[in-house]
């Protein structure tokens, strides 16, 4: 596979020339208000309305560099709509992931792309229900390699998020009074993006299918897929399940909309997260599932970190809290709906990509029986092996 790396003045520079679909704008900024949108007090650098208009262009044109969009070629739709239309802006990179550098160089400046990321994240946007972009929140380019996995794995769109914080019974009875102990005696993880995440995470998807808690996840993505109603449904949940709230200028000085909501509890979800050491590539596998905490806690944490930032609370399988925070590597993970840790450790297998971290019982696991000519040693296998991607 190969990348493409794009200065971002660019996308300034379409942004000021025009050059996006400016029907396709209009539809955008008329969905997105269909959202509960809190713009915040005070003085801010753009207005409700000009805030609203900004971000949704730069979701246009991330996925116009991504995918391309052939109404930019177009000289009648350019001279109707006040661009020149142009062959080359009209391609995009055939890309199958992207991302975008995220703080400081560009929000010091400019909106954030919390409101682009999490809709294009998402199984669905102002033209329906589609399949998810691939977009890595800060450019993390391996959590973007195991979102593209995962969401080929699971056909579900894949969650972003940032390790936030370690949560135990003790502190959280420390902090709020209450006792959890017997909710969540290993502890939970407050996966809280920094304001993007994918709308269907505000949403329980296995039970918008009849039996769906039954149903491994590629069986109720499937069904939503072939049933325009199940997609309505989805769509109009996570609609009325998130409020987008303007940025914390602490953090954005040049402001955006970040997407918040709250994932239900109880959704089974496995977390990955891919590191590079030198040349090697690893990959760290955790099932678990989500927890829906007393609304007197959830609001405390909410409080007390970041009341704008979407909240997923989750508990990983077999370990507690502390332990998974310790050994899954960098501050980021990504997450997918459903226990999919079985097929990521094959598709690492078939990749000779060696699994540094995981809990899926042993009964669960294929991998090529060469395997056992290394004692079942993964590393070993994959380095003899060699890689299958570059």
């Amino acid at each position: 596979m190969g990348t493409v790396s794009y200065d971002m003045v660019g996308v300034k520079g379409r942004m000021e020339r025009g050059l996006y679909d400016h029907e396709e704008l209009e539809r955008a900024v008329k969905f997105m208000k269909r959202f509960k949108i809190a713009f915040g007090k005070g003085p801010r650098p753009y207005s409700d309305d000009e805030l609203l208009r900004e971000c949704c262009k730069m979701a246009l044109i991330v996925r116009d560099l991504m995918v391309g969009n052939p109404i930019l070629a177009d000289a009648k739709a350019g001279k109707a709509q006040g661009f020149k239309a142009d062959v080359e802006f009209a391609q995009g990179a055939n890309a199958l992931a992207a991302g975008t550098q995220g703080q400081r160089q560009w929000t010091d400046l400019y909106p954030n792309y919390d409101l682009a990321e999490s809709v294009l994240g998402s199984s669905f946007d102002w033209n329906g229900s589609r399949a998810p972009y691939i977009v890595a929140t800060e450019n993390d380019s391996k959590n973007g390699i195991g979102m593209l996995i995962a969401s080929l794995l699971s056909g579900a769109p894949q969650l972003f998020a940032d390790i936030r914080t370690n949560w135990t019974p003790a502190s959280i009875k420390a902090a709020t009074g209450t006792d959890v102990a017997k909710l969540i005696p290993g502890g939970i993880i407050d996966k809280r993006n920094s304001g993007a995440g994918a709308l269907d995470y505000a949403v329980d998807v296995f039970s918008l299918v009849k039996g769906g808690n039954r149903l491994p996840v590629q069986d109720v993505m499937a069904a939503i897929a072939d049933d325009t109603r199940l997609q309505r449904r989805l769509m109009e949940a996570a609609v009325q399940g998130t409020v987008y709230m303007a940025a914390v200028l602490e953090y954005f000085r040049g402001d955006g909309l970040s997407s918040h909501f709250r994932t239900p509890g109880g959704i089974p979800m496995t977390a990955y997260r891919y590191n590079a050491i030198g040349e090697t590539l690893t990959c760290s596998v955790v099932e678990g599932q989500t927890v829906q905490l007393p609304r007197k806690v959830a609001d405390h944490i909410n409080e007390v970190t970041d009341r704008s930032w979407p909240e997923t609370y989750w508990a990983p399988r077999g370990m507690t809290s502390f332990e998974y925070m310790s050994r899954i590597g960098p501050n980021h993970d990504a997450n997918s709906f459903g226990l999919i840790g079985a097929d990521l450790i094959t598709v690492n297998a078939m990749l000779r990509i060696p699994v540094d971290l995981h809990n899926v019982p042993c009964e669960d696991i294929f991998r090529p029986t060469l395997w056992d000519r290394f004692g079942g040693d993964d590393f070993r296998a994959c380095a003899a092996l060699g890689p299958l991607y570059t």
